[in-house]
């Protein structure tokens, strides 16, 4: 959907049954680029960019039933989210973040926070939240059923979080 934009670009490329990609450039969006790939059934991809210029968004599939959602507002995002494996599950609320997630029943988020979420292994957790100015964070989590829940209240904070093995 294109209400009130100029100049977005975007690139969808599915090969599987099923799957459902959407992006929505709203309210005076300028200048921005989404790129989704899909490979394998029943995937669905969700892009929602306002008030946005200047902005890259890569999605990218590889597997059945994987889900990702990427959200903005501002300026200059950059927002990349790379699947492969079955059942994922990722969001990125704000203007930069990456997610990868390679397995399989893996859950990701960052909301608001320039941050980076890589997801090695099955049924992992990880949730970033940032309610403060330019915080962000590296997590990255090997095996399965690790859990991790970072909330950065406040300025210009930084986080590197490493978890291995089973739960």
């Amino acid at each position: 959907s294109f209400y009130h934009s100029h100049g977005n670009h975007l690139a969808v490329t599915q090969n599987g049954h099923s799957n459902y990609a959407r992006a929505a450039f709203t309210y005076g969006s300028q200048n921005n680029e989404v790129h989704i790939d899909q490979l394998g059934d029943d995937n669905s991809a969700q892009v929602s960019l306002m008030l946005i210029n200047n902005s890259e968004v890569s999605i990218s599939q590889q597997g059945h039933g994987n889900y990702s959602s990427a959200s903005s507002s501002g300026q200059d995002a950059e927002i990349s989210i790379t699947q492969v494996g079955d059942d994922n599950d990722a969001t990125v609320l704000g203007a930069r973040g990456a997610i990868l997630q390679d397995g399989n029943e893996n859950d990701a988020q960052i909301s608001y926070s320039t941050s980076t979420i890589t997801q090695t292994g099955d049924g992992n957790l990880a949730i970033l939240t940032s309610t403060g100015w330019a915080s962000g964070a590296t997590l990255t989590q090997t095996g399965q059923d690790n859990v991790s829940r970072l909330l950065q209240d406040g300025s210009y904070n930084s986080a590197t979080i490493i978890q291995n093995g089973a739960g």
